[in-house]
């Protein structure tokens, strides 16, 4: 049972962190692409600080002994999930024509964590080990505050994003864009249940209240928090049918008439500019990133195979 609960709390920081590495080598050439991996990184980050088996029984101890306060990695995984959450505003204000500044977004990141800090330091969360806060402390006086400024800067921040989200899959209607608005919206959707939820334990804890939902809480909280990795999984599979597979198509075609082209070259006196033809498989990959342009260079090869075919048939009948 350990080993399940370890597999599934790992499964999310590890997926995370594979598509956040796969886009670092865009970082620095592509500076449209840092939000997205800044977002991906800083959730692996609070995930692998919820992984009870590391966080909890290893690095937490060592925290405490450096720093005397327990739970410290607790905290560290929700600010950090506060900060992917303004990242996520700014990202979906960014892709609707709406403006989020970076000095305000990163700014109230800040203002944040400081009073997500501040709150769990005149708290009880620091006086003794726990696996869950919300389970071993009531939410009560700096308690209450600390889960305020989590769980509202959380639902804010799911909350903007998934209004725009659905208004515009509502203007889109139809189509692969429709589906992937759909599928980040209830991304959204479901960070947003679980502040509902986590509030709506907190307020039976406070309560006493013991029946199979507070009993429950832990593998519901789970649920909750991986499901938008399934509706990530729906738009990544929706990019890999609409836009992933043609492109793969293009580049085989690219690569098929590069071939030709390069065997034809060697037998006739007809020029094609060098930099109408990839000189690589990888130079291929690249040109079939845009299906236009990709379009246009496969004309320009098939036009320059049908000069290189005429010029050899004109030379062997002078020969």
């Amino acid at each position: 049972m350990a080993d399940v609960s370890f597999f599934a709390e790992a499964i999310i920081p590890v997926v995370l962190l594979l598509f956040s590495l796969q886009r670092l080598p865009m970082y620095r050439s592509k500076p449209q692409t840092r939000p997205m991996t800044v977002l991906l990184l800083t959730l692996s980050t609070a995930q692998f600080f919820r992984i009870h088996a590391l966080a909890d029984d290893k690095l937490d101890p060592m925290l405490h002994g450096a720093t005397g306060m327990w739970n410290v990695s607790v905290l560290i995984a929700q600010a950090l999930a506060v900060c992917a959450a303004t990242q996520l505003v700014g990202i979906v204000a960014h892709s609707t024509q709406r403006n989020f500044p970076r000095p305000y977004r990163y700014g109230l990141s800040a203002a944040l964590m400081v009073g997500l800090v501040i709150a769990f330091l005149l708290s009880p969360a620091p006086t003794r080990p726990t696996y869950y806060l919300s389970q071993t402390f009531v939410a009560e006086g700096w308690m209450l505050v600390y889960w305020v400024i989590f769980l509202g800067s959380l639902s804010l921040c799911v909350t903007v994003p998934l209004y725009l989200l659905v208004r515009m899959a509502w203007i889109v209607k139809t189509g692969e864009l429709a589906r992937v608005l759909v599928g980040a919206a209830l991304a959204c959707a479901m960070v947003l249940l679980y502040a509902v939820h986590k509030i709506a334990y907190l307020v039976a804890f406070g309560r006493n209240v013991d029946n199979w939902y507070t009993q429950h809480t832990v593998q519901i909280s789970l649920f909750l928090i991986m499901s938008p990795l399934l509706f990530a999984g729906y738009v990544a599979w929706v990019y890999v049918w609409t836009s992933l597979l043609p492109r793969i198509q293009r580049y085989r075609r690219i690569v098929s008439y590069m071939e030709q082209w390069q065997t034809l070259a060697t037998q006739s006196n007809a020029i094609l500019a060098d930099n109408l033809i990839p000189s690589s498989k990888r130079a291929a990959w690249r040109a079939s990133r845009n299906s236009v342009a990709s379009t246009r260079l496969m004309v320009e090869m098939v036009d320059g195979e049908a000069v290189a075919r005429q010029a050899s048939t004109i030379l062997g009948a002078k020969k």
